[in-house]
């Protein structure tokens, strides 16, 4: 068995007469979410480096931005990974 993982968010909504669309419940979310896990993550990253280091290298290195997404994207295929073998 493998695990993909996700989540899946339901709004309902009512079509009105004149078919526009009136939300009755808006999905509820949470901060369990993906995003708030890599968040987290991130941050307990620049308090194990340290603030002051954390700051002087994103500003320092020009390469910063895309060095972050590549963290994000290796962490994003790690947590995949959680559970695969379950």
């Amino acid at each position: 068995m493998h695990y993909v993982g996700g989540t899946a968010d339901i709004t309902t909504v009512k079509v009105r007469e004149d078919l526009s669309l009136e939300h009755v419940q808006s999905s509820g979310g949470g901060p369990w979410g993906g995003v708030n896990v890599d968040d987290k993550f991130f941050t307990l990253l620049r308090e194990l480096i340290g603030p002051e280091v954390f700051k002087e290298v994103q500003d320092s290195d020009p390469n910063w931005k895309s060095m972050e997404y590549e963290m994000r994207m290796a962490f994003e295929s790690s947590k995949r990974k959680v559970g695969a073998n379950m």
